[in-house]
């Protein structure tokens, strides 16, 4: 939740719609670019081609440069911030502990949560010790 808020993901998100109000119908009407068929690609760039001065004149403004840069920016300062927090109130030789949850069955059977990735990521970077233990079982064994 503090992170949405650092990152301003929300309003960003709905600058972006109030500006593409203009282009929204033509965006919607253009044929998917994805595909193997050449004919629907064809058909594609030809009416991409057509709104190519209509999407520039919109896209070529200086907010759109600015939210986009501050949507690369934000969400790594915001997480900066977290190491230097973490960094100022445990010291330099603090490690870290990251449990390998399940999240509600939304990751796969002995695969690496996306949100522990991440961390694990932004802990090497920052060259903070993290240790990624097995919770398999854990609360149902005792060792002692």
């Amino acid at each position: 939740m503090q992170c949405c808020k650092e990152t301003k993901a929300k309003d960003f998100r709905r600058q972006r719609t109030r500006m593409r109000e203009g282009i929204a119908p033509l965006e919607s009407n253009l044929p998917s670019a994805k595909g193997t068929d050449s004919a629907l690609f064809d058909q594609y760039l030809h009416i991409q081609h057509l709104n190519a001065a209509q999407f520039k004149e919109v896209y070529r403004e200086k907010t759109w440069r600015r939210l986009r840069l501050r949507a690369y920016s934000l969400p790594k300062s915001s997480a900066a911030d977290v190491i230097n927090q973490m960094k100022a109130l445990f010291g330099m030789g603090v490690v870290v502990v990251l449990g390998n949850w399940n999240e509600a069955g939304r990751t796969m059977k002995f695969q690496i949560s996306p949100k522990t990735t991440g961390f694990r990521k932004i802990f090497k970077r920052t060259k903070i010790k993290g240790i990624l233990p097995d919770e398999f079982r854990t609360s149902s064994l005792c060792f002692m």
